[in-house]
């Protein structure tokens, strides 16, 4: 293992245990900054998907709150009927890590690999739209959203993400390896 991995597990673990950014988004603007930050840097990789695969994922649910792009009929019915007893606490609060998509709706939200660069212009294009475009479809797993609660839900679902890549630092007495 070269110094640089050895630094990168370090830095991106505490104690053995993994520890995501805690990001509050105000503004889709933030959200763009923060990815676009990212994609200028070294950073660690905490769960599953690459930051690119991050972009592409939060452009896809961006792109679904406009265009609808499946039937929430294609979540199981529990889902359907507790969701709404959550909403106002995802709004809120945000979403919590290691729910894994199943079936139809992973097919659509799951990302292929994709490099850094391309999954930022897919985000960078779906905040635009999200600025440009007052249409939103009106439901939701959670229930019944406004325009303003589908553009919460976005900020508090690019947090959960974005949380799991982590900027490198270098570690104090620490030179890089080369």
């Amino acid at each position: 293992m070269s110094e640089s991995e050895r630094e990168s597990r370090l830095t991106a673990r505490s104690s053995g245990t993994q520890v995501r950014r805690k990001l509050w988004f105000r503004t889709l603007d933030d959200v763009l900054a923060d990815a676009r930050g990212l994609a200028g840097r070294p950073v660690a990789q905490l769960g599953n998907w690459s930051l690119g695969q991050i972009c592409r994922h939060l452009a896809s649910g961006m792109r679904w709150s406009i265009d609808g792009q499946y039937l929430l009929s294609e979540y199981p019915r529990w889902h359907r009927l507790v969701g709404p007893l959550f909403k106002h606490y995802v709004l809120r609060f945000g979403l919590s890590p290691g729910y894994k998509l199943k079936g139809v709706p992973a097919a659509h939200l799951v990302p292929d690999p994709v490099d850094t660069d391309a999954g930022l212009a897919e985000l960078a294009a779906a905040v635009e739209r999200l600025r440009t475009d007052s249409r939103r479809i009106p439901r939701h797993v959670l229930g019944r959203f406004t325009r303003e609660q589908w553009d919460r839900y976005h900020l508090r679902h690019s947090e959960l993400h974005l949380g799991f890549i982590v900027p490198l630092v270098s570690l104090p007495g620490k030179s890089r390896g080369v």
